[in-house]
């Protein structure tokens, strides 16, 4: 699918600011917890140590998708991979809550707001994606 007379996917400026805004949360929100690591994981109650590990990995997304929106044309293709690792962490945000019962309820609550954030997320670029899944094909 073109958009009208360009051969540009359908939604690129839409597309562009979801990932943009999901970069900006990501990254706003690592950089949050890495510098006061102690203090969330307290607040939260889980173990530091594996909290910077999992901010480390949310900035590194965080990059990426920055990356990715900055990108003249932004491939559809694309965009379902990174719809598919927002709908990994959001599974990861899922088993969490399943199996970490030393969470406060802060953090449960602030895990589930993560999980319904990464969902809508991850529905707005699938979205992208089947409007624009046979753009540059034959």
């Amino acid at each position: 699918m073109q958009s009208q007379g360009t051969n540009l996917p359908i939604g690129m400026k839409w597309i562009r600011n979801v990932l943009t805004t999901n970069a900006v949360l990501c990254g706003g929100c690592g950089l949050l917890v890495l510098f006061f690591s102690g203090h969330v994981a307290a607040w939260i109650g889980w173990d530091e140590a594996a909290l910077t590990r999992v901010t480390l990995i949310l900035l590194g997304f965080a990059i990426l998708l920055g990356w990715i929106a900055s990108r003249d044309v932004i491939s559809p293709q694309v965009v379902l991979f990174i719809s598919i690792l927002d709908v990994l962490w959001v599974v990861g945000c899922l088993l969490l809550l399943a199996t970490q019962h030393s969470l406060t309820d802060i953090g449960l609550g602030l895990v589930i707001l993560v999980a319904l954030s990464d969902c809508i997320f991850a529905l707005f670029e699938a979205s992208y994606y089947w409007r624009n899944r046979r753009f540059g094909r034959s």
